[in-house]
């Protein structure tokens, strides 16, 4: 009983059932935020009648989303500068103490996470 063996048609059947099972949230969530909110209270699985950007438009309006952007990105610039001023001083140190080492292996090629360091 225990001999049977994995086909490609039936991994491509699991495959397949697990891409449907993935994709159908993913298309209600895309067809869902280009609806009305009528609609969308109505008729909860339909497909929309007429394509509206007013949810977009309202939560533009309703929160400062550039200012959201320029904070991620500023907080992003902070993280890198430290996480390179980091990895290089780490590398430089190997390098004093293991040169011949250190040229194959430098210390971001580990990937530890980083945001201990920064702790």
């Amino acid at each position: 009983m225990g001999d049977r063996k994995k086909t490609p048609a039936g991994i491509m059947i699991f495959l397949a059932v697990i891409l449907v099972l993935m994709l159908v949230p993913f298309l209600w969530l895309l067809l869902s935020a280009f609806r009305p909110n009528v609609d969308l209270f109505n008729e909860p699985f339909g497909i929309p009648k007429n394509l509206s950007f007013d949810n977009f438009a309202e939560v533009m309006d309703s929160h400062p989303m550039a200012l959201y952007f320029v904070k991620s990105v500023v907080l992003l610039l902070i993280i890198l500068k430290i996480a390179i001023t980091s990895c290089s001083l780490e590398n430089h140190k190997a390098e004093a103490s293991l040169r011949r080492l250190s040229l194959g292996f430098s210390s971001s090629n580990f990937c530890i996470p980083l945001f201990p360091r920064l702790l």
